[in-house]
């Protein structure tokens, strides 16, 4: 039987038949189309946050997270109530950079 990690130019020691691995070669992993697929799903969101990571500055952020804040007063005002703590973190933060 051949070792699919035995490097075709080394051959095994005789006296055993434990293949020699380097350093620089790795087992192949078999969850490759796992990682594909959660990469195909997420793929949208991550090119989305790079865009706003890499065009976007603090005041940017802040109207969007002011935009964030209307819309959700306006759609679900019994949610905004619960979290009016963050809203008042979200001021603080603003007093501070200002």
């Amino acid at each position: 039987m051949k070792n699919p990690f035995q490097r075709k130019d080394v051959e095994t020691r005789s006296n055993n038949d434990v293949p020699i691995i380097y350093a620089d070669e790795q087992p192949k992993k078999t969850h490759g189309k796992v990682v594909s697929s959660i990469l195909t799903v997420l793929s949208p969101f991550l090119m989305a946050y790079r865009f706003l990571r890499r065009y976007t500055n603090l005041t940017i952020w802040i109207i969007i997270c002011m935009a964030l804040g209307i819309i959700v007063g306006k759609f679900a005002p019994t949610f905004a109530v619960k979290i009016e703590p963050m809203g008042r973190v979200f001021i603080r933060m603003i007093q501070t950079v200002v």
